[in-house]
């Protein structure tokens, strides 16, 4: 931008101006010239009134700005993992984020967990012993109690078997038999109706008519006795599978470690022999203060504790620490710059005002629309520190070589507009993401390059001219 652009524009120019004296008339009028804030700068007391009420009317929201350390709250709305994530916190024992305690041998381990147990602030506790059931020789002792009792039962379902394939034999041969019996009276009837007994005849087949009404509905029963033969058949064969499996667990030994998967082992005991300790919080972790509160309890036990909460607990708080210590220093190296450059203090600080007023705009702005910092906008305040002084040092230069605030609605004004509008661009498409928290960083980036930019434009000037009068 030193050296290879203003070689481009001589290179553009030369033929035009024979010498680089472009007359004033010629100078191409943009579209964006701001040769209106002139005006401003020819009243400026009510201009700087206007200003002083305008921060002191939202100037008071700036107490409702806030850090929003919760970083679900910056994943994008209705996301799948989100909506499981908060299911798990609301319904379930387990969560995704849990500290771990290292113990050198199985005595530590279960001391840890033991007051990981009695903590209020901690729902869950897993070590290795967790998987090893308590008071073995008397459950094992109960075990051995119970098994004759599965063993009568076994006879019994052999036993019930044999019952339901007597049954159906005994209704089969009934029924054969009441045929059989049919058959008989029907010989007696052709005998009555051979002796001209007609009374007896009528008798012998009203009785006939019940005999085969009954075969039939027995036949009708068969059939009823068939599916419920097959049901019955089926469950009691499920049963035995079942009690099968049941016997098969009468006989328990001791579970030792030795005796458990190595994959499990391998989750609670480490290479060298270590025994970790889980501990899961009872509260949503998510939530700045309740992650605070759990960290302290853990902490109180186990200096050493590791694990996910505690790397967010302290990476966000060195963020902050780090981007605060930052952009201090970085606002002492800017004044120690434009110092160096203007060779001036008044200069120097007109310079910064207009990232001191606009940053004052933006957190009250951010308070009143309720838009708290996090871990992804907070990347915003080294830019914006930038942009503000930027302009400042542009504005101030211009003014001492002009000695007017006439040149500003001309020329640089226009620049600083123009670099203000690309940038709120640029970072505000930003706001369409679904990523909350890469929204809320183009949304800071717009709310302070333009209260950077107005407060250059507007404010800064006139106060820079009658405050450095005397170096004009």
């Amino acid at each position: 931008m030193l050296i290879v652009l203003p070689a481009m524009l001589v290179i553009r120019d030369h033929r035009k101006y024979k010498s680089m004296v472009v007359p004033d008339n010629d100078t191409p009028k943009s579209p964006l010239n701001i040769w209106f804030v002139t005006r401003f700068y020819k009243h400026p007391k009510p201009m700087l009134i206007t200003a002083l009420v305008f921060t002191l009317l939202i100037g008071h929201f700036a107490r409702n700005i806030s850090f929003n350390f919760n970083l679900l709250e910056l994943q994008a709305r209705g996301l799948e993992s989100v909506k499981y994530e908060r299911k798990l916190i609301d319904e379930s024992d387990e969560s995704s984020w849990f500290a771990i305690s290292i113990a050198d041998d199985p005595q530590e381990s279960n001391k840890l967990s033991a007051k990981y147990k009695a903590n209020n602030l901690v729902k869950k506790v897993e070590d290795i012993t967790t998987f090893l059931p308590l008071d073995q020789d008397l459950r094992i002792k109960i075990i051995h109690k119970m098994a004759p009792g599965f063993f009568e039962l076994g006879e019994e379902i052999k036993k019930s078997e044999k019952i339901m394939g007597q049954r159906k034999s005994d209704l089969l041969v009934l029924s054969n038999q009441l045929k059989v019996f049919d058959a008989e009276l029907e010989k007696l009837e052709t005998k009555a109706f051979s002796a001209g007994r007609v009374d007896a005849v009528e008798e012998l087949e009203g009785f006939r008519k019940k005999i085969s009404l009954l075969i039939k509905n027995m036949s009708n029963v068969g059939n009823a006795n068939d599916r419920i033969s097959k049901f019955e058949k089926e469950f009691i064969a499920d049963l035995h599978k079942k009690l099968i499996f049941l016997i098969s667990g009468m006989t328990p030994i001791p579970l030792t470690l030795n005796v458990l998967p190595d994959t499990l082992k391998n989750h609670f005991i480490s290479s060298k022999g270590r025994y970790a300790v889980y501990a899961y919080p009872k509260e949503n972790i998510w939530d700045p203060s309740c992650l605070s509160e759990f960290v302290k309890a853990i902490r109180s036990i186990d200096a050493d504790v590791l694990g996910t909460p505690i790397e967010v607990f302290e990476s966000s708080r060195l963020m902050i620490r780090a981007f605060l210590i930052s952009g201090i220093l970085a606002f002492i190296v800017i004044l120690v710059f434009t110092y160096l450059d203007f060779r001036s203090i008044k200069a120097s600080l007109m310079a910064t005002m207009p990232l001191a007023l606009g940053g004052i705009w933006m957190v009250s702005i951010m308070g009143m629309l309720n838009i708290p910092f996090n871990l992804a906008n907070f990347f915003a305040i080294p830019i914006i520190i930038g942009i503000g002084v930027d302009s400042g040092v542009h504005i101030i230069h211009r003014l001492k070589q002009e000695k007017t605030l006439d040149s500003i609605g001309r020329a640089t004004g226009t620049s600083v507009l123009l670099t203000a509008m690309t940038n709120a661009v640029g970072f505000g498409m930003m706001m369409i993401a679904s990523h909350r928290g890469i929204a809320s960083l183009g949304q800071i980036m717009v709310i302070g390059t333009v209260c950077t930019a107005v407060a250059a434009l507007v404010v800064m000037p006139p106060i820079a001219a009658r405050w450095m009068k005397d170096e004009l």
